[in-house]
């Protein structure tokens, strides 16, 4: 197997991992989960690039104001996160940064 495959595969199953929640966690949470790329950080705001569905070619690009603006620190942009849209106040909540794999290949 190839390493470009390897590598695109290993990706896919990262994100596949992260977008799915316990029916639970959904149901408590009222909310979307929001996976994506950081733009800027402007605390208690965030801007967010969103991975473009299948078939769509255009750049979608939203502000989510953070219930918790302390989450936000250390985040710079080019950073992936994820975090869950309320339906109940509008804000972003569990805001985390995901580890790529450039991250996974420092020694420790």
């Amino acid at each position: 197997m190839k390493r470009r495959e390897l590598k695109s595969m290993l990706m896919a199953a990262a994100m596949c991992s992260l977008c799915v929640l316990p029916t639970d966690a959904v149901a408590q949470s009222s909310g979307r989960v929001i996976v994506g790329t950081v733009v800027e950080v402007q605390p208690p705001r965030v801007t967010v690039r969103l991975p473009n569905l299948l078939g769509y070619l255009r750049v979608r690009v939203r502000t989510y104001k953070v219930r918790q603006p302390a989450a936000l620190n250390g985040l710079k942009p080019g950073d992936r996160i994820t975090g869950v849209l309320s339906d109940r106040d509008g804000l972003l909540h569990r805001v985390r940064r995901i580890a790529g794999i450039r991250d996974l290949e420092r020694p420790l």
